[in-house]
């Protein structure tokens, strides 16, 4: 197979998106199959190798360049893909997060576009929740009203919110994110981190994880809560360290703005000494991960959360909020702990148990590793989405397409 996967954001972005993206691609090349990835270029038009995944990087897929009418990107886009599909030849076009760029409709309606012509299946992977807002009803028009012949997503919960939306259960496919459990691992030691973070050997460090692009990022991904938290945790020997993901090019600044913020927070709350925020490479993870002792992130909203998995194939027990998808990778009181929401109270209150019982909340660790390779691991999940991708070409060949573009849906004058 040749395997297509589209995605607005990928390398050297961080987030969640970006990883899964580079974890599928490597993954099914090793499996045997040709990999290629379109993805935003910030600049000009490349093509680039990574081992044996062809990366086409180009501009009309960068949303947020403000010199260009988005709808003139949408066609360029779609000229592109014609172009790539004659040359290239799919099996598959594997969509990712295309229903979340509402300010470019055009593209999604693209891909459908050019897989009708072509006569090439598509997939859209979901990886998150459409909240109730402004955008909910077009969010939910690009999955819905599009000819996609599979959906994915990326935890069951977010599957049967799409299943209450209207969406029918025999294009559903539950698939959690990859983790590369021999990668992210535990043993690694703790000196790499705490030589590069002002922690000592003798420190208790909680670890978040999260793009910080807006302060808005920070808001949902709980990182606000957790300073709060560490506020009334009153042993000054417990850290709070935030991994940020790097940025793209367009939100250079409000990062920094957002950074400021937080640290600011903690300046009111007297705890500045205590709270790290340093931004690290993705492929550092494994080693920031292995350099902390309790993973925290009390998100607001959560698909599913691969810092979690990812951190607990680490060996750390993790503490979420028990929202979303997190109660399918955090199992309360076995891997870690889940509680409320927008309450730094409960959060504290867990943390100072876990701190005073680490031998307790070690045990959780070597538990919630257990749980990610029987769940999550890397080979097992590729080996489903192989299945489920080969299904849907198989499918397509029985099935004559039409060749009309997909009904109810707003062409945006492509």
């Amino acid at each position: 197979m040749r395997i297509t996967l589209v995605t607005f954001f990928y390398k050297p972005t961080g987030g969640g998106i970006p990883r899964y993206v580079d974890n599928v691609s490597k993954k099914l090349t090793e499996l045997g199959h040709k990999v290629d990835i379109i993805t935003a270029s910030y600049g000009d038009k490349s093509i680039e190798k990574e081992g044996e995944v062809t990366v086409y990087k180009i501009p009309c897929m960068n949303l947020f360049d403000k010199e260009k009418d988005l709808e003139e990107s949408s066609r360029e886009f779609l000229s592109f893909l014609r172009d790539y599909v004659k040359k290239k030849k799919p099996s598959i076009i594997s969509a990712q997060a295309m229903n979340t760029a509402i300010k470019a409709p055009g593209h999604a309606l693209a891909v459908n576009i050019v897989s009708l012509e072509s006569k090439i299946p598509t997939s859209l992977t979901v990886h998150s929740f459409i909240e109730d807002n402004d955008y909910a009803e077009i969010k939910l028009m690009l999955i819905k009203s599009l000819s996609w012949d599979k959906i994915i997503t990326v935890s069951s919960n977010l599957a049967e919110d799409l299943f209450k939306k209207g969406l029918s259960s025999k294009k559903l496919s539950v698939i959690f994110p990859p983790v590369d459990t021999k990668v992210f691992k535990p043993g690694l030691g703790k000196k790499w981190l705490r030589s590069r973070v002002p922690v000592s050997a003798k420190e208790i460090l909680l670890l978040g994880a999260s793009r910080l692009n807006s302060l808005g990022d920070a808001e949902t991904k709980g990182v606000q809560t957790s300073i709060r938290a560490l506020a009334s945790i009153k042993n000054k020997n417990v850290k709070l360290l935030i991994a940020a993901a790097p940025c793209s090019p367009p939100f250079v600044e409000s990062k920094k703005e957002t950074i400021e913020k937080l640290k600011e927070t903690a300046r009111l709350l007297k705890v500045e000494d205590r709270v790290i925020i340093e931004t690290f490479n993705p492929k550092d993870m494994p080693h920031v991960y292995n350099g902390a002792d309790i993973f925290v992130m009390p998100s607001q909203m959560e698909s599913f959360g691969l810092v979690y998995a990812e951190a607990m194939a680490c060996g750390l027990p993790a503490i979420g909020t028990a929202i979303g998808g997190i109660p399918e990778v955090i199992e309360n009181e076995k891997t870690g702990h889940l509680i409320s929401k927008d309450d730094p109270v409960s959060l504290a209150k867990e943390l100072n148990t876990m701190i005073k019982s680490m031998k307790k909340s070690n045990k959780m660790g070597r538990e919630g590793r257990k749980s990610i390779i029987e769940k999550c691991d890397i080979d097992k999940i590729c080996l489903t989405l192989r299945g489920t991708f080969k299904s849907a070409i198989e499918k397509a060949k029985r099935i004559k397409p039409q060749r009309t573009t997909p009904e109810n849906f707003i062409n945006p004058k492509l």
